[in-house]
């Protein structure tokens, strides 16, 4: 068990107060989808029925947390889990995350209790408790769980689950829910994912776990030895994700218009392995949707611009997701066989 974190602030890798940002670059044709949800919150594609599960009714969680979409775009209970508080955020496993011994369809959600996470089993018949970080650390606040979580891909953490807190603390938990503590900056933490260890395309941030926070507009990278680096983005980052490869369908919750909104997966064709974050509150003229790119020298944050026809209706955004389902008008991208288990060196598959 590593003894704590190292902070590493190096000037020279960090993006300078008013980082490069560029407009206009990649245009995507955004949909409003069928249902409406009552204060969704968290969103995954639940590979075993190639459908997407939303978890609703933020904050007290009643008369139940989570519901399913279906591919007609329709949506009906997911499970009777009810009382889970706080924003809920979802995990699932998915094909290419089982290296680590999880089981594909298994789903990990934030509990809204101090270091607890749960787990869903049996397509949402079963819930239990998955770590309980004070088993562990004994004395130590953790922070809620709604800060993300995520499933190793790349094996540079362990093929564990992948998880942060709104206190910034950064946890590896194997699949008996055993936790290793390997960083903490102090800071709160939300939207996560693993980057795989290709310098080129990921500068200093590559083969790190990389994490926001919407309060400094900062993007923390940390190793597997704990070290943390930090960068300026100038974006507050609510969530992050990477393209998939093959691309896949698209979807995001906006909380305050209790909706659900996709973009096919023929639009993100072309920026497969690249960084997508959102940002809760959109700035003044972007949609609060966009890429952070590496160019060899520092980041930059390239904002997405909608096609003629989308819907531009968007208010709040919450988190988001990739997907092979289909919901409503967008279809199934066809590419579900593609979702094999691969080395890490390469882009993060579904």
């Amino acid at each position: 068990m590593k003894s704590f974190f190292v902070l590493a602030t190096i000037a020279a890798l960090l993006v300078a107060a008013a980082p490069h940002t560029v407009h206009g670059a990649h245009e995507v044709l955004l949909q409003r989808l069928n249902p409406t949800f009552n204060q969704a919150i968290g969103i995954d594609w639940l590979s075993t029925t190639n459908e997407v599960v939303v978890s609703v009714n933020y904050h007290g969680g009643q008369p139940h947390n989570f519901e399913i979409i279906h591919q007609d775009g329709s949506a009906s209970k997911f499970s009777d889990v009810a009382g889970l508080t706080e924003e809920v955020k979802i995990t699932t496993v998915k094909p290419n995350q089982l290296a680590g011994g999880f089981k594909a369809g298994d789903m990990f959600v934030g509990s809204g209790a101090d270091g607890v996470i749960k787990r869903i089993t049996d397509h949402g018949a079963t819930i239990e408790t998955f770590c309980n970080t004070h088993d562990t650390y004994l004395t130590e606040t953790m922070g809620l769980f709604r800060g993300s979580l995520v499933v190793d891909h790349t094996g540079l953490f362990g093929y564990k689950l992948v998880a942060v807190t709104t206190n910034g603390k950064v946890l590896v938990i194997d699949k008996d829910g055993v936790p290793d503590r390997i960083a903490s900056v102090n800071n709160h933490l939300e939207g996560v994912a693993v980057l795989p260890n290709d310098p080129d395309r990921y500068g200093p941030m590559a083969g790190s776990i990389i994490a926001g926070n919407e309060n400094n507009d900062r993007v923390y990278s940390i190793k597997p030895d704990g070290t943390v680096l930090h960068f300026n983005i100038g974006f507050a980052v609510e969530d992050i994700d990477v393209v998939p490869t093959p691309a896949a369908n698209w979807y995001g919750v906006q909380f305050a218009k209790q909706k659900i909104v996709g973009i096919a997966a023929d639009q993100w064709v072309g920026r497969e392995g690249d960084i997508l974050i959102n940002q809760e509150f959109p700035d003044a003229n972007t949609i609060g949707l966009a890429f952070l790119n590496w160019d060899g020298t520092s980041y930059s944050v390239e904002h997405i611009t909608l096609k003629a026809g989308s819907d531009t209706d968007l208010g709040q955004w919450e988190h988001m997701t990739f997907a092979r389902a289909g919901i409503d008008i967008i279809e199934p991208d066809g590419d579900q066989q593609c979702d094999a288990q691969h080395s890490g060196t390469t882009q993060q598959l579904l």
